[in-house]
């Protein structure tokens, strides 16, 4: 699972990136979260993104005047809460990419490297290739407004085979994520990656952002490599 969180709130000076080992969110306010995939921006899963999911191809985009009628509401939201003194302690507001559209799997890995292949791209073994449009159709809205980061989250799930003891990188499922249904003594041990980027620093010209999103996932593709590389040996230590 990979997530693209575009964030509002005011620029911050410092743009360097640390492992994040725990972080304590008592003290701070949690952010409003909205989704965008499949024409639409929403909080909760309703009938019409289902709909949409059924019947509209995955390589969907948006006209530009869609585009802005559906992020309007967004963009004055966060022009509002930067001009109106009542409104600057508001909670802040997360938007939610998944570039990948797809879940990760074997077949559509497959697939995939076939396609890599064929067409001579960069070789990926961990990720899908992200599709242009539906950032392209966020990146393009959110240049007028006060949105001005965007957080690249990588996220690994791995645990311990309870029969032989070996180490699985495996994600959990849709149910075990919605029910917390998990086998008893069965649980995932989940590291976070973020990487932070300036939003006026990404082009919204489509060949550009194609290029920089390409880029992107390629080194994607090796800090996910590296960091199963640390677990294994942290977990071969533990062993010894």
């Amino acid at each position: 699972m990979y997530l693209g969180v575009i964030k509002a709130g005011k620029p911050d000076t410092d743009n360097t990136t640390s492992k994040i080992i725990g972080y304590d969110l008592s003290s701070e306010a949690i952010p409003i979260i909205k989704f965008f995939t499949w024409f639409s921006i929403w909080s909760i899963p309703n009938f019409k993104l289902m709909k949409n999911i059924l019947l509209v191809d995955e390589n969907w985009e948006l006209s530009t005047n869609l585009n802005f009628e559906i992020f309007n509401e967004l963009i004055k939201l966060t022009k509002l809460a930067k001009s109106d003194l009542n409104l600057q302690n508001m909670k802040p507001i997360w938007l939610i990419l998944f570039p990948e559209v797809n879940i990760f799997s074997k077949r559509d890995y497959y697939l995939q490297s076939e396609l890599i292949e064929k067409y001579y791209l960069p070789k990926l073994n961990n990720l899908l290739y992200p599709r242009y449009s539906g950032i392209y159709n966020t990146i393009k809205a959110l240049n007028y407004s006060n949105f001005s980061k965007l957080l690249d989250i990588t996220i690994i799930y791995y645990r311990i085979n309870k029969q032989n003891g070996d180490l699985i990188f495996q994600s959990p499922n849709l149910i075990e994520i919605l029910f917390n249904n998990l086998p008893n003594g069965y649980k995932y041990n989940v590291l976070i990656n973020v990487r932070e980027k300036n939003l006026n620093k990404i082009s919204d010209k489509r060949a550009k952002l194609e290029k920089w999103l390409e880029r992107r996932w390629v080194k994607k593709d090796t800090i996910i490599e590296n960091l199963k590389k640390d677990i294994s040996k942290d977990f071969e230590k533990k062993i010894i």
